[in-house]
């Protein structure tokens, strides 16, 4: 199955375009055995229309580090939101809100079915709940990490839970 970025490049499904420098949609590659997803594009995201590489984009990296040491091998993987656009408020960032997850569930289903994996990572909260409401998978193996901006948020036990993730990821692997 083929994902075609530009098939998504103008979208105005929801009220989301409106905001947005671009439509950020992947980074890594297609197909790929492991697929992770957050829930929205941040600010840095939005400016280079790449997904996770802002803060939490790096501490995501840093986890994944750990799981390529760890399992002595490089993984191939992409990774993707549940919403391709900045969703804010005024000046501020906020959730996706359900209407807007809804308008692009279907580029989502469109780039898991291009991606086929034997492992979706759910990032955060919205991802775990959006699968668990909206994207149906079957057949394919979800796991959920806590959010590597909800880790950078702790005043503390930020090492434990990177670590954690990680080993939530091998474990899912080594099965």
């Amino acid at each position: 199955m083929n994902y075609d970025t530009q098939d998504w490049i103008d979208c105005r499904r929801c009220g989301l375009h409106q905001g947005r420098t671009q439509v950020v949609q992947y980074r890594g590659v297609i197909p790929a055995p492991i697929v992770f997803v957050g829930e929205a594009p941040g600010m840095a995201e939005d400016l280079t229309g790449l997904p996770f590489i802002g803060p939490a984009g790096m501490l995501l990296d840093e986890i994944l580090e750990i799981v390529e040491l760890e399992l002595d091998r490089p993984l191939t993987y992409a990774v993707t939101n549940i919403v391709c656009c900045l969703p804010k408020s005024g000046g501020s960032l906020r959730q996706p809100r359900p209407s807007e997850i809804a308008a692009c569930s279907d580029r989502l289903v469109a780039f898991l079915n291009a991606a086929q994996p034997d492992l979706i990572v759910l990032i955060g909260a919205t991802a775990r709940q959006t699968f668990n409401g909206i994207i149906e998978v079957s057949g394919i193996r979800c796991i959920h990490i806590l959010h590597p901006a909800a880790i950078l948020r702790m005043d503390e036990n930020q090492v434990v839970a990177v670590h954690k993730a990680a080993a939530t990821i091998i474990n899912a692997l080594e099965e």
